[in-house]
């Protein structure tokens, strides 16, 4: 199954510590939870797609094919946009905490940022 990527949980520790940003990070899991229902979706999506491919009953194959490609490009965006608009909440959060350099190249939903930013 397609899982909504984890918030770094030094960011989570981050924003947790102030009450100002705190929120950010109930708005997050809410996108997260949504997300991970959106990737059971697409997983049923292409269960739904091997079955057609594989079944030899006389149907519109090109027509069921294509719509369900279709919507499976379209829940794929979906889940992407999700990715986004989490790290354009999280990100300005802690913008001012955080080096430009280590910013830039931040992992948002990678679990260790401390890894990141050894040597910097």
């Amino acid at each position: 199954m397609l899982f909504a990527p984890p918030l770094n949980p030094e960011l989570v520790f981050t924003l947790e510590d102030n009450k100002d940003t705190k929120s950010a990070v109930t708005r997050d899991g809410y996108f997260n939870k949504t997300q991970t229902c959106l990737g059971a979706v697409l997983l049923v999506h292409g269960q739904a797609l091997s079955c057609v491919v594989a079944d030899n009953e006389s149907l519109d194959r090109p027509f069921v094919l294509q719509r369900l490609h279709d919507s499976g490009r379209l829940l794929t965006d979906v889940f992407f946009q999700l990715s986004q608009s989490r790290r354009a909440l999280i990100i300005p959060q802690v913008a001012d905490k955080l080096d430009r350099k280590v910013l830039a190249s931040l992992p948002t939903f990678w679990p260790k940022l401390g890894d990141q930013t050894e040597g910097s």
